[in-house]
């Protein structure tokens, strides 16, 4: 790693190469432009390195960024299924509605759509007795799936009534 160029006492006749392009109000310094370590130029040194370092170790902007951060340790939270399994349905198709504008506003008096709404997916399951289902049962399917006891259970008890 490069050492950059410190305001400490040093040798001031020491050459010292610019890293990076900069400038003041009264002078622009180039990236690879050599200077003298008593130029008022280097004032605290940030931007300066020592000459014999290769410019493949002079700092930049890559290495001097930090690292970025580690989400590794956060869980990914599903939510649990709420529907029983013997109300669900799956869509067949895919929808969206869009949920307009404010009235009067400027953006319902243009007739663009407004960019928010709701959405179906194609395979989204959802509760037989939605709004959604009663109104368009064709867009709609029984999920395939296995018996469970508590389907056994809850068709045995409803014949028993």
């Amino acid at each position: 790693m490069a050492k950059v160029a410190t305001k400490k006492k040093s040798d001031p006749d020491r050459i010292l190469v610019c890293t990076m392009d900069f400038g003041t109000v009264d002078r622009v310094v180039k990236r690879g432009e050599r200077v003298r370590a008593s130029d008022p130029i280097v004032g605290d040194g940030r931007w300066f390195v020592d000459a014999s370092t290769p410019p493949s170790e002079w700092p930049n902007m890559w290495n001097e960024m930090p690292d970025p951060p580690d989400h590794r340790d956060q869980q990914v939270r599903v939510q649990e299924q709420t529907i029983p399994a013997h109300r669900q349905v799956r869509s067949r198709v895919d929808m969206y509605w869009d949920g307009g504008h404010a009235p009067g506003s400027p953006g319902a008096k243009s007739g663009r759509p407004s960019g928010f709404g709701t959405a179906l997916r194609m395979g989204q399951l959802l509760d037989v007795g939605s709004e959604i289902v009663r109104r368009n049962p064709s867009w709609f399917v029984w999920p395939e799936r296995d018996v469970t006891v508590e389907d056994v259970e809850r068709l045995t008890d409803e014949i028993e009534r």
